[in-house]
């Protein structure tokens, strides 16, 4: 399961390098990096927890 989350943390990565060119202003590609690496972290730990807390 840590090797998904780190897989989602690289990917957030990603699209931060690929959009970061594409606006003017640096606080705002710094914004979109923090959000998208926000955002897949937190997806990553729910689905991790839902796994954990799933009957086996």
């Amino acid at each position: 399961m840590a090797t998904l989350f780190s897989l989602q943390i690289a990917l957030g990565l990603m699209l931060a390098a690929i959009f970061t060119p594409l606006l003017e202003r640096f606080y705002l590609a710094t914004l979109l990096a923090i959000g998208c690496l926000a955002v897949m972290g937190i997806v990553g730990l729910v689905r991790e927890f839902v796994e954990f807390m799933r009957p086996p």
